[in-house]
C-alpha cells in the first residue's frame, strides 16, 4: 500500500484541490491587467504571458495561474496514487484514480501560457475540463445511487432524493454541453451567443458547488 489514509484526510485532499482551484482563479482574475471578459474569455486568458486584447504584459497573473495549476497537477496525481494502491478500501477506485491522473496532466499542462504552446495548453485545458466534469459526475451518481438505489416504489419519496437527483441531472447536461461545444469549435462551427469560454464556466462553477456536497462516504 503506497499510502495509509482514511476516507475523512482524502476527502480533505479532494476539497483541496478544488479550494486550490477557487483561489488561483480568483487570485489570477484579480492581477488581469485589463478588464476580463467573464462571458467572452477562457479561464486560459488569465495565464497568458500578455493579456488576451491589449497584449498588456501579464506577469502577475501568468505567475499566480501557472503556479496553482502546477500545484494542482501535483494534487491530483497523488490523490489518484492514493485511489490506485488502495483499490480494495475505496469503491470504483481503479476509474476516480484514472480520471484524477488525467485531471493532474491536463492541469500541468494548462499551467502553460496558451499564448507561448498553443497545441500544448490546448490539450491540457481540454483534459482538465473534460475531466473535471466527468469525476465530478461519476462522483454525484454514485452518490445518489448509494443513498436512493434501490428504493421500494411504494415509498414516498423524500426531499434529498429530488436534491440529489438534480445535481446529477444538472452535471450530466453541463458536461454534455461542453464537450458539444468544443466538439463544435473543433470542426469549424459555431453558435452565435454560445462559447467555449461560457461552457468552460459552467463546468467550474457546478464543480466548485458540488465537491463540497459530497461526505466522507461518497468518498470512498
Amino acid at each position: 500500500m503506497w499510502v495509509k489514509i482514511n476516507p475523512k484526510g482524502l476527502r480533505w485532499l479532494i476539497w483541496g484541490l478544488f479550494i486550490l482551484l477557487l483561489i488561483t482563479i480568483g487570485l489570477a482574475w484579480g492581477f488581469y491587467p485589463e478588464k476580463y471578459d467573464f462571458f467572452r474569455e477562457p479561464v486560459s486568458s488569465l495565464g497568458g504571458l500578455v493579456s488576451h486584447d491589449e497584449s498588456t504584459p501579464n506577469f502577475p497573473s501568468y505567475v499566480i495561474f501557472s503556479s496553482g495549476f502546477v500545484l494542482m497537477g501535483v494534487m491530483a496525481i497523488i490523490v489518484s496514487l492514493v485511489y490506485f494502491t488502495n483499490i480494495k478500501r475505496f469503491k470504483f477506485a481503479i476509474l476516480k484514480g484514472l480520471l484524477l491522473f488525467i485531471m493532474g496532466l491536463g492541469a500541468a499542462f494548462t499551467a502553460i501560457p496558451w499564448d507561448f504552446k498553443v497545441i500544448l495548453h490546448g490539450i491540457g485545458a481540454f483534459l482538465f475540463i473534460a475531466s473535471l466534469a466527468v469525476i465530478n459526475f461519476v462522483f454525484q451518481l454514485l452518490r445518489y445511487i448509494k443513498r436512493h438505489v434501490p428504493k421500494p416504489t411504494d415509498v414516498k419519496r423524500a426531499w434529498d432524493y429530488y436534491f440529489d437527483l438534480t445535481f446529477v441531472i444538472l452535471l450530466f447536461a453541463g458536461g454534455a454541453f461542453y464537450f458539444v461545444v468544443q466538439g463544435l469549435v473543433w470542426v469549424g462551427a459555431s453558435i452565435i451567443f454560445i462559447s467555449t469560454a461560457i461552457a468552460q464556466k459552467i463546468v467550474f462553477f457546478a464543480a466548485l458547488i458540488t465537491i463540497f456536497l459530497l461526505d466522507v462516504d461518497d468518498i470512498k
